[in-house]
This record gives C-alpha cells, structure tokens and sequence, in this order.
C-alpha cells in the first residue's frame, strides 16, 4: 500500500520530466493508403462490399504540444477511398461485382497522449478526435463481363441512387503511431488511423450507408523552434 501511494505521489513528477520531451511545434507531411468498407442496407438486394486498396495521397497537419504529455493535431489528406461492391437480386447469390472510387479533401482534429522511448528520440503517441470528409468526384466501373444495374465502363455516381452519397461525412477516428528524430528537427512517423464514419450518407431514403476506413500513413516530421 505504502509503495502504491508513493507511485501515485511521483507519477507528476514523471509527467514533468517528460514536458519537454516534445515541446516543439511539429508540422508532418505524409502519405500512404486507405482501405475503406462500407456498412450498407440497400432495398431488394442481397448486397455486400470489399475493401479495395486505394492511395491516402498527401496529408499536412501540425503538433502542437500541451502541458504534460499530451498535445493536438490539426490536419488535413487529399485522399482516395474505393470499394467493391457485391450485389444480386434477393433470392439470388451476388454475382455482380463494381468498383467505386471516390475522392476527398479530409480534414481532422485530434487529441494526442506521447510516450517517450529509447532516450526520448521516439515518440509512441496514440490519438483520437473527430474527421470530416469533403466528396471532390465519384466514379464506378463493373468488374464482371455484364452488369444489369449499371452497364457498362466507367461513368459517375451521380445519377445512381446505390452510389451517389451525400458529399459531406464526418466521423470519429483513432490510431497509433511512432514518430523517430533523425536530427535536431528533422524525424520520421508512421501510423494506423480506424475512422469510423457516422453520418448516413443517402439520409431519408430506403438505403443506408455509412463508411469505415483503415489509413497506414507515413512521412517526415520537421519540427519549429
């Protein structure tokens, strides 16, 4: 009991001595890819969807550091999201396949708790906050030989119920990370972020659906005196 109390007593001396550790205004320039699922309800259709791979693209936010350990994260992702749908009349087995691409500007506000390593040139960090998604274009291509809902090539969303989406989505996301100094102001990050988009994006209608999507995101870290 006497070591818990002196444990509790010393944990804001630790927190004190790490302040500095990161105390430095950091801007982060990174890329990578996305996966993105769908929860969906579609009237009439035995339906489904696949995760297909698609480029994160470049992202910018800066760190900007808090008392403690803590700091926030504000930035922003030109991005890709992509999935396949699978669909076919109900009673019937899916056997229709098409691929939907869509594009966004993404925007992200985040809290950050830091954790010092290996003689605080690492940084394992873990984040969480609220996004917000802008659609800029939507395109959906069949992936089988015949496809009765849509025909065939490459042609917009707009126009299709099944695919044309509200173009604004916000959500809740979360991750974790590693942030490596190299030199005095210039280091490496890497992270997993889950978004979970909450928003129905076809409201008022007889389908639902809502976004989920997995980014693994690198890139440089410079940091500002």
């Amino acid at each position: 009991m006497k070591r818990l109390v002196i444990l509790a007593a010393s944990l804001p001396l630790l927190f004190l001595a790490n302040a500095n550790v990161s105390a430095q205004v950091r801007i982060a320039v990174t890329g990578g890819v996305n996966l993105t699922s769908s929860k969906e309800r579609l009237p009439n259709l035995a339906f489904g969807t696949e995760a297909v791979p698609r480029s994160s693209r470049i992202g910018l936010s800066a760190i900007v550091p808090l008392p403690w350990m803590f700091a926030l994260e504000l930035g922003g992702a030109y991005s890709e999201r992509g999935r396949e749908l699978v669909y076919g009349w109900c009673g019937y087995p899916p056997r229709e396949r098409a691929l939907v691409s869509m594009e966004y500007l993404e925007f992200r506000a985040a809290g950050r708790v830091n954790l010092p390593l290996a003689g605080n040139r690492v940084l394992a960090f873990a984040t969480a906050g609220p996004t917000l998604a802008w659609e800029l274009s939507c395109h959906s291509s069949p992936t089988t030989p015949t496809d009765p809902l849509y025909g065939s090539g490459s042609r917009s969303c707009g126009g299709i119920a099944e695919l044309d989406l509200d173009k604004l989505d916000f959500g809740l996301a979360g991750g974790v990370g590693l942030e490596v100094g190299m030199t005095g102001r210039l280091g490496l990050t890497v992270s997993t972020v889950y978004n979970r988009g909450m928003r129905d994006l076809i409201p008022g209608e007889d389908y639902s659906v809502k976004l989920r999507t997995v980014t693994i995101r690198g890139g440089l870290v410079y940091r500002i005196d």
